[in-house]
């Protein structure tokens, strides 16, 4: 009975290798892997067949994740390929009999224990590529918030930030007054007339200007969210509205083009995007007297706003800032 059940062990343990060869050869190696589990468990132990294919497998899995695009789980994949890499290269070294392979095998096997460091060092390459990528955004995050003004806060405050500067009536030459900001909390904030060239003939051109303002609701002394408005070019009539290009993004955002690309683009991207926004959001582990947590949450519309008064076109990026506690 041992001698048949040994038999029938051996009979599996070389299906089941025969299977991960397989897979191997069809690139579908999580499944290899599987299989030549299950055929060192029947066998008892690992040979060096065996020992040599877990090499192989190992070394295309991490080839595969080499060639992934940047960000925390990616990273984490490579990190964990690597070490499995590592871990079937030393398992190789101590199989008995692993001579009888061939000198073609062993030789292929040495090539990659010899390059593993070089891998170790991109990887470790593309840790400090990513770290610098957040900590560039983080100070980004800090700076806008510093730069714009905060929501939740009463709207005579608001009013007085520079970026605002009276905007309400600016174009008329009005400074806002304690009985307009009192009728802008009963009407839940204010939305500037854009169908007025004064609205434009007084804005300066790559300035910020606030455009729009909501409170919490009518009566709420406190504002929820705002537009900036950026004028950035005029001229004769146009009709399509133009996408805004990543030079014209960073500039808004004072930053380099190549953050603006590294925060946008992988497989974890730092700013959000859909058909018509950029979302940059930020979560702070600090709160708020009221105890929620810090926040900048701000989006930019991907193509600028288009109004069109006789001959000329006023062109501008618009920006919301849905929150800004930081």
């Amino acid at each position: 009975m041992a001698m048949v059940a040994h038999a029938q062990n051996a009979m599996e343990a070389k299906m089941a290798y025969q299977m991960a060869e397989e897979k191997f050869d069809a690139k579908q190696y999580g499944e290899a892997l599987g299989f030549l589990k299950k055929a060192e468990t029947a066998f008892g132990g690992v040979n060096p067949p065996m020992a040599y294919l877990r090499v192989m497998i190992t070394d295309q899995v991490a080839a595969i994740s080499e060639k992934g695009t940047i960000g925390k789980e990616s990273l984490g994949e490579q990190q964990e390929a690597l070490a499995n890499l590592a871990a079937a290269l030393a398992a190789f070294e101590n199989t008995q009999g692993k001579d009888g392979l061939g000198e073609a095998k062993l030789m292929e096997v040495y090539r990659l224990k010899v390059d593993l460091d070089k891998r170790k060092e991109a990887y470790d390459a593309r840790v400090a590529y990513l770290v610098n990528r957040n900590r560039q955004f983080l100070d980004m995050v800090k700076r806008l918030a510093a730069g714009f003004p905060k929501t939740g806060t009463t709207l005579g405050s608001f009013l007085e930030h520079p970026i605002a500067y009276n905007v309400p009536l600016f174009y008329a030459k009005k400074a806002v007054t304690e009985k307009m900001t009192n009728k802008f909390i009963k009407d839940a904030g204010f939305d500037l007339d854009k169908s007025s060239t004064y609205f434009f003939r007084y804005m300066k051109k790559d300035k910020l200007s606030i455009f729009d303002v909501k409170t919490k609701g009518k009566g709420v002394d406190k504002v929820a969210s705002y537009g900036v408005a950026q004028v950035k070019s005029d001229g004769y009539k146009k009709t399509a509205r133009h996408t805004l290009n990543p030079g014209q993004i960073a500039e808004l955002l004072h930053i380099s083009g190549e953050l603006w690309t590294a925060i946008t683009s992988g497989n974890e991207p730092l700013v959000g995007s859909d058909d018509k926004w950029y979302d940059i959001n930020f979560r702070s582990d600090e709160k708020t007297p009221d105890g929620e947590y810090k926040r900048l949450s701000m989006s930019i519309n991907k193509k600028m706003l288009n109004y069109t008064y006789g001959k000329t076109t006023y062109e501008l990026i618009w920006v919301i800032v849905r929150e800004n506690t930081l």
